[in-house]
């Protein structure tokens, strides 16, 4: 897994528009490293997945 780096404004990356995405490995696994990204800081409640430059909803 690895951690990301937390985008914050103004960076225009957290204005693109997401798309929707289904079920995968490769989903699977990056939304396992938003976990460990949103744990290795005491500043986060929550993450999306624009705040870490990728532009998908998934539910």
């Amino acid at each position: 897994m690895a951690v990301s780096d937390i985008l914050t404004a103004p960076d225009p990356r957290l204005k693109i528009k997401a798309r929707s995405v289904t079920k995968s490995t490769a989903v699977q696994s990056f939304t396992d490293d938003m976990r460990e990204t949103m744990y290795s800081t005491t500043k986060s409640m929550g993450l999306a997945a624009p705040q870490v430059g990728r532009e998908f909803v998934y539910l």
